[in-house]
């Protein structure tokens, strides 16, 4: 569904077909990740150096300059929205920027840059993105976006790792549960949880008093406000609140992180045999739920009837997979055999083909994107290196200060103590540049071997691996009765609109570069 702001752009551009053959303005899109990022400034000043010399080289005239100090995974951007509507009201003006992820990194962004037929230069890449360039280009460069999107979705990987090494090492490791406060240890910036002195008490009594078996959840929420118990932002806590904390296990001590408990080093409010006397009390109220059976389901929670409900797959007589609309008011399509879906995913997977020289094409492009990326890690690992030392020799120097009398005791532990901080963050940040390595461009590669593949693998395919294929490669799958509609994510979609072109002009045998071009 599009946005309204999407919307309102669109009307600012209706009537527009195309930029100028020879646009002669253009305005900078300068991005960091952070706010941090930004007030260190030197990015944002090579990417606006490297724009202007650009620009004056070939003649164009910058009209505008755009910052932005956020990540680009999400749509939303302030400053990316403000130029969206400059842009609109002057047809012609295309995007100066300095490569794709500074730009983009997540397909709604790049589709709007479509629908309102917005020209950009990739000044690192030296590529243009227009609405006339080849089919070849336009792929290359929705792999580019797909590629700066699965680096973020690493990034994001590697949060969740660092997240796991704290609860491995016993460490509540996100915001504290009510009842419990944020707090740094003593001497560094590493933050675990205590008791809040305020709420911590309110939490123990409703606890205990649940245990007893005399409250329900609506009386221990009226019991909760008569106590003065509130949220962190003040406000009553209410009966989905409470069953929250009911259900919590970090109260007696212990963490649950991805399905498994670990032991936290954080101080509990009840023993572990009262909590589980809590759950006694919970489950006497509770119903119990149907799980699945052992034979695992293909497209489990891929498919949608016409009619917009899930479709639910059923084992029939220990061996038969069939799948059925699961609406309140039952449609009349009947059920349906999995070999139906397994045929149509199938020959949607056929039709798509990449060349050997194609795919050869793009592993080199995608090595030469890997090569710079490391260019500028080294740059950043020698930069982080050279603060380390810095920063050392600044420690090594407190102490001559104060056996100098320059320093107190005082100022002599604070400043080591920043110090210290400073340097952890440095070796932080030194860490996570050097974990990079080869992987962005191993699994670009392995997407390209996807794409490649997808078909005979599909063939053979456990369920498992056939719903791994699917989900990767399709979305809005939606079942009419006869046949399966269904969305190719990119840039697959462009693949197989290509491949019917081909086969269209009769080159489905032909080993000239013409027809992609």
């Amino acid at each position: 569904m599009r946005s309204k702001t999407d919307s309102q752009l669109l009307d600012r551009r209706r009537g527009v077909t195309s930029p100028p053959a020879q646009p002669q303005e253009c305005v900078v899109y300068r991005r960091v990740s952070s706010k941090e990022q930004e007030n260190e400034g030197w990015s944002l000043d090579s990417q606006l150096r490297e724009a202007q010399n650009w620009a004056e080289r070939n003649s164009y005239k910058l009209v505008g300059d755009y910052i932005e100090s956020r990540s680009a995974k999400e749509a939303g951007r302030p400053e990316f929205a403000r130029m969206m509507v400059f842009l609109a009201e002057h047809p012609g003006v295309f995007i100066l920027t300095e490569k794709t992820d500074r730009l983009l990194r997540n397909r709604k962004d790049d589709v709007l840059l479509d629908q309102l037929n917005i020209s950009v230069y990739f000044l690192r890449e030296g590529r243009w993105k227009k609405a006339d360039s080849r089919s070849h280009d336009r792929l290359v460069h929705r792999f580019k976006v797909m590629i700066a999107e699965n680096y973020s979705e690493n990034l994001s990987e590697e949060i969740r790792k660092g997240l796991c090494e704290k609860v491995q090492q016993g460490i509540y490791p996100t915001h504290a549960p009510l009842g419990y406060l944020n707090v740094a240890e003593p001497g560094t910036k590493r933050k675990s949880i205590a008791v809040d002195p305020i709420r911590g008490p309110i939490v123990r009594q409703l606890l205990l008093e649940y245990a007893s078996g005399t409250h329900s959840i609506k009386t221990l929420t009226a019991l909760a406000r008569q106590l003065g118990l509130t949220t962190k932002k003040g406000n009553p806590v209410h009966k989905s609140g409470l069953e929250d904390i009911l259900k919590n296990p970090a109260y007696c001590g212990i963490i649950r992180w991805n399905g498994q408990n670990h032991v936290g080093v954080h101080e509990p409010l009840i023993n572990e045999a009262t909590w589980l006397t809590i759950q006694d009390v919970l489950t006497v109220r509770s119903t119990s739920r149907g799980r699945y059976g052992a034979k695992s389901i293909a497209y489990r929670g891929l498919l949608r009837c016409m009619c917009g409900h899930q479709m639910s797959g059923e084992v029939k007589k220990g061996k038969y997979i069939y799948y059925h609309c699961t609406g309140a008011h039952k449609c009349d399509r009947p059920f349906v055999r999995e070999e139906v879906f397994d045929d149509h995913f199938h020959s949607l997977l056929e039709g798509l083909d990449m060349p050997e020289f194609i795919f050869n094409e793009l592993c080199l492009d995608l090595r030469a994107q890997y090569v710079e990326q490391r260019a500028v890690d080294s740059a950043r690992l020698t930069a982080l290196q050279g603060q380390l030392t810095r920063a050392k020799h600044r420690r090594d120097r407190l102490y001559d200060d104060y056996a100098d009398g320059i320093l107190t005791r005082e100022e002599h532990d604070e400043k080591k103590r920043l110090l210290s901080d400073e340097m952890r963050s440095i070796e932080a940040q030194t860490a996570e540049t050097s974990r990079e390595e080869n992987r962005s461009y191993d699994e670009a590669v392995e997407i390209l071997e996807l794409a490649k593949t997808a078909h005979t693998r599909f063939k053979s395919a456990s369920p498992d691996e056939k719903r791994q294929i699917v989900s990767a490669m399709l979305s809005n799958c939606k079942f009419d009765g006869e046949k399966v509609v269904s969305d190719l994510h990119m840039p697959f979609d462009l693949m197989l609109t290509v491949s019917q072109q081909r086969i269209g002009a009769g080159l489905e045998n032909g080993k000239s570069v013409d027809w992609w071009r």
